[in-house]
C-alpha cells in the first residue's frame, strides 16, 4: 500500500481540549490543517463539551481538507485514554508501520516507540521542563520547535538530532477594515510570564479603553480596575474582534517563557488584522519573527508602552498595507512537510 512515492502519513500524539480557545488547541488544529495539504494527518482532541469534528473545524475557521482526520475523544479521562490509544493502534496498523508520530507529549511518544516497531518519531517541543524529554529525543528522527531558544535547549540535549524552527502563523488576512477602530486590545490568556500588568498601567495613563479578551476573566480583572475585560471568542471570531481595535498589544514579561520559549499565536493574528501592533522588546520577538518597523516597548514599562502605541497608530497605513504578507498556516505546513521529508524519507 505504501510505496516509495507516497508521503508518510502523520499522527499527532497529543490530545488537547476541544472546543477550547486556548493557544495549544488552536496551534494543533491549525498546524495539522496546513500539513494536510501535503500528506495525511490524524489529530485527536479531548472533549471539554460535546462537539463534532466538523463543528470543531468550523469554530476554528478551517474548512475540511482532504487528508485531515479530526477525532474528538470523550471527556472522561479513562474513556479518552482508551479511545486515544485504540485510534493510534488502528492508524498504525492501517499505515503498515510507514507513518510518522509527531509527538508533543513525551510519555505518549515513549509508549508508542516501545509498542509500534517501525514508527518514525519527530518531537514537537514547546518547552524543556518535561523530565521525559531527553529520553524521547533518543528515539527521534528529528525535532520541531517554534522558538530558537527552545531549539537551543533541544540541541544541548541531543546535539546530533536534526532540528527545525517553525514559527506559528495566522489563517490569513483579517476582514476588511472600517474606520480607525476603538481601544487598545489584547486577546489571549492571562499568565504571569506574559507581563500583562503593563496593560493595567497603560489603562491608568490614557483615556482610551484598554481591553483584554481572555478565557481567564477573573485573573484579568485582578490586574487592575481600569481594564475592560471581555469573554473569550471562538477562534473563527477572533479576526473580526481584532479588526475593531485601534491598536493591538503583544505583551511579554521577563522569564524563561517570554525570553526563551514562546512564539505568540496572537502576534500573527494581530499583524494579519492590518491594525497597528506594538510588541514587547523580548528576545523571542526578534526581527526574523516581527518586522523591524513594528514598534517595541520595554517590558513592564507602561509609559514606554504608551509611547510605542502612539508611534504605531501614527503608522497605521503601513500595518494595513502589510497584512497580506503575514505568515500563514499553509506556509508553515509547507516547511513542516519539507522537514519531515528530509528526516523521514
Amino acid at each position: 500500500m505504501w510505496g516509495a512515492l507516497v508521503s508518510r502519513p502523520v499522527i499527532q500524539l497529543h490530545r488537547p481540549w476541544a472546543p477550547d480557545p486556548v493557544a495549544e488547541s488552536v496551534q494543533v488544529l491549525s498546524a495539522a490543517h496546513g500539513l494536510a495539504a501535503h500528506r495525511s494527518i490524524d489529530v485527536l482532541f479531548r472533549a471539554r463539551r460535546p462537539v463534532t469534528p466538523m463543528a470543531l473545524q468550523r469554530r476554528h475557521g478551517h474548512a475540511p481538507r482532504s487528508g485531515l482526520t479530526v477525532r474528538v475523544l470523550p471527556h472522561n479521562n479513562t474513556m479518552a485514554s482508551a479511545g486515544f490509544w485504540a485510534w493510534v493502534l488502528r492508524w498504525w496498523l492501517r499505515t503498515e508501520g510507514h507513518g510518522i508520530a509527531l509527538v508533543r507529549t513525551p510519555r505518549y511518544g515513549l509508549r508508542a516507540a516501545r509498542a509500534m516497531p517501525g514508527l518514525r518519531i519527530v518531537a514537537e517541543v514547546h518547552g524543556l521542563a518535561d523530565p521525559l524529554l531527553p529520553d524521547l529525543l533518543r528515539h527521534c528522527a528529528g525535532a520541531v520547535c517554534n522558538s530558537h531558544g527552545t531549539a537551543d535547549g533541544v540541541a544541548r540535549l541531543a546535539p546530533a538530532l536534526p532540528l527545525a524552527v517553525l514559527a506559528n502563523a495566522a489563517r490569513g488576512p483579517g476582514p476588511t477594515l472600517s474606520g480607525e477602530g476603538e481601544g487598545i486590545g489584547y486577546v489571549g490568556s492571562v499568565r504571569p510570564e506574559k507581563g500583562l500588568e503593563v496593560l493595567a498601567e497603560l489603562a491608568a495613563l490614557i483615556d482610551e479603553p484598554v481591553v483584554l479578551v481572555t478565557p481567564d476573566e477573573d485573573a484579568a480583572r485582578r490586574l487592575g480596575g481600569a481594564l475592560q475585560v471581555e469573554p473569550p471568542l471562538d477562534p473563527v471570531d477572533v479576526p473580526g474582534r481584532l479588526a475593531r481595535f485601534r491598536c493591538l498589544v503583544v505583551p511579554l514579561g521577563p522569564g524563561r517563557f517570554g525570553e526563551v520559549e514562546t512564539c505568540p499565536l496572537k502576534l500573527f493574528d494581530s499583524l494579519a488584522s492590518g491594525r497597528p501592533v506594538v510588541v514587547a522588546d523580548a528576545p523571542t520577538l526578534h526581527e526574523g519573527i516581527v518586522p523591524s518597523w513594528v514598534p517595541r516597548y520595554r517590558m513592564g514599562d507602561g509609559s514606554d508602552l504608551q509611547r510605542a502605541v502612539a508611534i504605531a497608530i501614527a503608522d497605521a497605513a503601513r500595518f494595513a498595507a502589510h497584512r497580506g504578507t503575514v505568515r500563514t498556516w499553509d506556509d508553515r505546513g509547507d516547511e513542516l512537510d519539507g522537514f519531515l521529508t528530509e528526516v523521514c524519507p
